[in-house]
């Protein structure tokens, strides 16, 4: 009896080692994982903090369809996705003048767009519009305000590894235009300037930057979606000492949270996940564990104590 129960405890200890191995497979993020579909939707909430100005807003990424488009000269085949959101508080805007005090209509502020994102690497073009409107306190006059930004951001060197696990690091060299489109109009213009004043400006930033990504390690993140166990990355932009820290999960194929600091370590830009509806990942991997697969080596286990039992009876 001694020696049966001591095959079982090993046998017991094999299947949970066994269990725990796959556990720490499926936490492993996976390129093909990470693969989005026709169909995946995520919402995010954006808050972005610049000259101690806050804008917070939710947009809505929905994947569309694939299609091959040309980036900055060179052909990709991209998922394309539709934003759509809202600007949901503006505090603390920057007036330029101590005799004036705006402050954020509630309920006037869209974000839509679109979303381009390569089958095989990071390279994106975002076509991102926001409207909003402005209200003078003191004499309630408005100011409506419009802001399309194309940006395009192409990896021209790099590559992101087949699977990301604690220590993984990569780096990326990337080409980025951002062209932005501010247009301005409303009653405020209309009595301190002139009747039906309209005044559109446009500017162009391009620059080449290379970035250090480095998996710090595993991490619990809670947000509105939920509690997910995910990976902390963090990148580093060369020649600059702020930082981004993003924490990915391949269960909803996208950040669960992304959190951006400057120079002096305060932040200036947080993104989280609101809610989601992803398809299956595409490998076995991404289960928690396969009980089905246990099952059969606990009966296994069973069947040959019983059949050793009887043979050492007879």
């Amino acid at each position: 009896m001694r020696r049966e129960i001591t095959f079982v405890l090993i046998l017991m200890l094999v299947v949970t080692s066994l269990a725990v191995t796959s556990k720490n497979v499926s936490a492993q993020i996976k390129k093909e994982d990470m693969t989005w579909s026709i169909g995946d939707k995520w919402e995010f909430r954006y808050t972005t903090i610049s000259k101690g100005m806050t804008m917070i807003f939710r947009i809505d990424i929905e994947i569309k369809n694939e299609t091959t488009i040309d980036i900055d000269g060179v052909n990709y085949e991209v998922f394309v996705a539709d934003l759509d959101g809202e600007v949901e508080t503006i505090d603390n805007i920057e007036s330029g003048s101590e005799n004036l005090s705006f402050v954020f209509v509630k309920d006037s502020g869209r974000v839509t767009g679109k979303l381009y994102m390569a089958k095989d690497s990071d390279t994106t073009k975002t076509i991102q519009n926001i409207e909003y409107q402005l209200k003078e306190e003191t004499t309630d006059t408005v100011i409506n305000q419009t802001i399309n930004l194309i940006t395009i951001s192409r990896v021209i060197s790099g590559e992101k590894p087949d699977i990301i696990d604690v220590g993984t690091n990569w780096v990326y060299t990337t080409k980025t235009e951002t062209t932005t489109t501010t247009t301005v109009s409303g009653s405020f213009y209309d009595e301190y300037i002139e009747p039906g004043y309209t005044n559109t400006t446009t500017t162009t930033s391009n620059s080449t930057e290379t970035t250090n990504y480095e998996c710090l390690g595993k991490k619990t993140i809670t947000t509105a979606a939920g509690t997910f166990e995910t990976y902390e990355i963090k990148i580093n932009q060369v020649g600059q000492q702020g930082h981004t820290l993003q924490y990915k999960s391949s269960k909803v194929k996208e950040d669960v949270k992304q959190i951006i600091y400057d120079n002096d370590g305060s932040m200036i830009s947080l993104k989280e996940l609101i809610s989601y509806d992803v398809a299956s990942s595409t490998t076995s991997g991404t289960s928690e564990k396969t009980p089905g697969f246990e099952l059969v080596i606990i009966l296994f286990s069973i069947a040959f104590i019983l059949l050793w039992k009887r043979k050492t009876k007879y």
